[in-house]
């Protein structure tokens, strides 16, 4: 369990295997905590276990299949847990929860178990041949043309600069850290599901104590329930 504490913003745009970019209804069947980042100098990020209830316009073979996202709630670069925050609290709006329920307020991020919501897959940016969350939506979102017209560009790959679009008359002028391919997205993948396509390698979880953040001044602590919202406590 970890209590993290949301600003007043909240963020629907957003892993990896081989299903297709689309838009489906999922249920978070797992939220796995205190993930120490770099052996805890970034923080401790939570991941969040997606797996696909409906495909709707999609391909209906992706039913069943899982996918991941890791967010950096306990960040130790302010904008990075920023980000992270804002792309919690907007998974839970997206899965019915009212905003009051959840912008200011302290949240146990193990609420968001049993939860159903939209998530809208496009290619990694770093490769392709996967996907990730690009962001959510509430349920219904998947049968929804008009929904997929609006996110259609989030299902194509990021397109490649050209061949030496970045050297001038002296050549290369990257230094040879910057040539290097920069790594995959660390919110990859599904897990451990007989017959699911190969995915790329997880960061290993580490059973480090977190620091629990301090809740803002009059900050309300509440969870929700698995199936509707259950209200504050």
């Amino acid at each position: 369990m970890v209590m993290v504490t949301i600003g007043n913003k909240a963020s629907m745009g957003g892993a990896g295997n081989s299903i297709e970019p689309g838009i489906y209804q999922a249920q978070v069947v797992q939220v796995e905590d205190n993930i120490a980042l770099k052996g805890g100098q970034s923080g401790y990020a939570s991941r969040f276990h997606f797996k696909i209830a409906n495909a709707g316009l999609g391909n209906s073979a992706m039913v069943g299949r899982e996918v991941n996202e890791l967010l950096n709630l306990m960040g130790t670069k302010p904008d990075n847990q920023r980000i992270a925050l804002e792309q919690f609290a907007g998974m839970a709006i997206a899965s019915g929860v009212p905003e009051s329920a959840v912008l200011n307020q302290s949240v146990d991020t193990q609420a968001m178990t049993g939860r159903s919501l939209c998530i809208i897959l496009g290619p990694q940016k770093n490769d392709p041949r996967y996907v990730e969350v690009k962001g959510y939506a509430p349920a219904g979102a998947e049968n929804d043309p008009a929904a997929w017209e609006k996110n259609k560009a989030l299902f194509q790959a990021p397109q490649q600069p050209a061949a030496g679009a970045n050297q001038g008359a002296w050549g290369n002028t990257a230094s040879p850290a910057q040539q290097q391919s920069a790594p995959a997205a660390g919110n990859q993948g599904g897990w451990g599901n007989a017959g699911q396509a190969q995915q790329q390698p997880q960061p290993q979880s580490q059973p480090q104590p977190q620091p629990q953040p301090n809740n803002t001044a009059g900050a309300q602590q509440n969870t929700w329930g698995n199936s509707g919202f259950a209200g504050p406590s």
